[in-house]
């Protein structure tokens, strides 16, 4: 009879051990994805700042150009 017991002990530690390590590895899964969402949210970001600096950068180059064209001013 304590062999049956022990068993079942051992199994429902077992079981209770792979209960928290998949409950833990799930809380790293939706961490890392979260991680995720707010890399790709930041390089969109990023891409999106780097595409109105570019054409903030080439208006203000037209621009000067333009000036300098009508001043007669070598650009």
């Amino acid at each position: 009879m304590g062999r049956g017991s022990l068993s079942f002990g051992r199994r429902r530690m077992d079981y209770e051990r792979a209960a928290w390590g998949y409950e833990r590895g799930r809380m790293d899964y939706e961490r890392g994805r979260m991680d995720y969402e707010r890399a790709t949210w930041d390089y969109e970001r990023g891409r999106t700042n780097y595409e109105r600096a570019t054409w903030g950068y080439e208006r203000g180059r037209t621009n000067y150009e333009r000036g300098a064209g009508v001043l007669g001013v070598n650009a």
